[in-house]
């Protein structure tokens, strides 16, 4: 089984960038970057982890933090959690609050940038709504992000067999807007092999 998830990864789209390429132009203030190719990147590097304790632990803090309005807090929290996980939407969503709250503006519109980018990178045009070409995660809770972000009601969900032997997620969800009623496709071949 661990091959076959190693041969998945690999045979998915690849790019020249690499992680050590792309994090230091983002992190110094490039909002321009492929943000796809970062996210991958990341997943592709030593860095990566999976919902571990410490990144639920840096989450935690940002958002108490923020409950209470210690933003000076939540900006070292947020800090934190971006050093471990940099291409989590919601570490960047939580750093725009601490620094809007700390009167930066401007950092906070950077934030804001990073996190609509690596959000509206999850899906490509023509990605996810079938088995033949699914959306890259890095991460169940990209799903979660994703699916918030389009207003899409999440119903069930199942495992299945994508194109080539991907390992998917289906997401059975339901437009806000409109009611209609689809099934969404996530390759989780990457947050699987970063389990094993």
């Amino acid at each position: 089984m661990l091959l076959l998830i190693g041969a998945w990864c690999a045979a998915s789209p690849a790019t020249d960038a690499t992680w050590s390429d792309l994090h230091p132009r983002v992190a110094a203030g490039d909002s321009g970057v492929d943000f796809r190719a970062l996210r991958l990147a990341f997943a592709a590097s030593d860095e990566y982890r999976v919902d571990t304790p410490a990144l639920r632990e840096w989450q935690h803090k940002v958002e108490e933090a923020l409950a209470t309005a210690d933003f000076a807090g939540a900006d070292k929290a947020a800090a934190a959690w971006l050093a471990l996980e940099y291409v989590n939407p919601f570490a960047h969503l939580g750093a725009a609050r601490a620094q809007e709250g700390l009167g930066a503006p401007a950092q906070a519109t950077f934030h804001r940038k990073v996190a609509e980018g690596l959000l509206d990178s999850i899906c490509q045009r023509g990605e996810g709504q079938t088995p033949d070409a699914p959306c890259a995660v890095i991460s169940v809770a990209e799903i979660y992000a994703y699916l918030a972000r389009r207003r899409l009601e999440p119903g069930a969900s199942y495992e299945a067999e994508c194109a080539g032997g991907v390992p998917c997620l289906v997401f059975e969800v339901r437009e806000q807007d409109t009611g209609n009623l689809l099934d969404l496709h996530f390759d989780i071949s990457r947050p699987l092999a970063a389990r094993r």
